[in-house]
């Protein structure tokens, strides 16, 4: 594993999948937190890698009971089944630049990361950031962002702590619908 330290310019850093075709930094960097080390918002640093994660976020409606009066409505609830549309974005850095930490080595590649390590060579490189502390809570109440490897097959992602996700602004490029899991067609916004 090595860790370097880097900047971020701004600009165009990558894309992100939603469920929506908007996004409000303001409402993620003051949302719910989760209590994990890599809590932040997800960017993929090439369409390709963003669309494959479609699949993933793509919800249906359907209907939520069976026994109904006649005439009645049936009420419908949204579960993830693999069906539903997608929408990429492009997402942006509207600041100057911002702090970088580069990480890059196997144990990102696989998911096999050992936390204690990254902090350890984090404060190597004069990052405060102590072993009890949630990683990426800690980096957005230093302001870095956080570059690694996603996959073995050379994805790369920007992770964002969610404090600085109103540093980012996201236009959406394209509709992307999903049947069964796959991804049957990319068309413009």
């Amino acid at each position: 594993m090595e860790i370097k330290l880097n900047q971020l310019m701004r600009g165009v850093i990558g894309y992100r999948i939603s469920a929506k075709p908007t996004w409000n930094g303001a409402s993620t960097a003051n949302g719910g937190e989760k209590n994990w080390d890599w809590d932040g918002v997800y960017i993929a640093a090439s369409e390709e890698t963003a669309i494959g994660y479609a699949p993933d976020k793509v919800k249906s409606k359907i209907p939520s009971v069976s026994f109904l009066e006649e005439g009645e409505e049936a009420p419908v609830k949204t579960v993830k089944n693999g069906n539903g549309i997608a929408f990429l974005q492009k997402v942006s850095l509207i600041d100057a630049s911002f702090p970088l930490i580069d990480a890059t080595g196997k144990c990102f590649e696989t998911g096999n990361i050992d936390i204690p390590e990254v902090k350890q060579k984090l404060r190597a490189q004069n990052v405060a950031v102590d072993n009890d502390q949630l990683l990426m809570k800690r980096l957005g109440v230093l302001g870095y962002f956080f570059r690694c490897p996603n996959n073995e097959s050379g994805g790369v992602e920007i992770i964002i702590p969610k404090v600085l996700a109103t540093h980012v602004s996201m236009e959406c490029t394209k509709k992307i619908t999903v049947k069964n899991y796959v991804v049957s067609k990319v068309e413009p916004a």
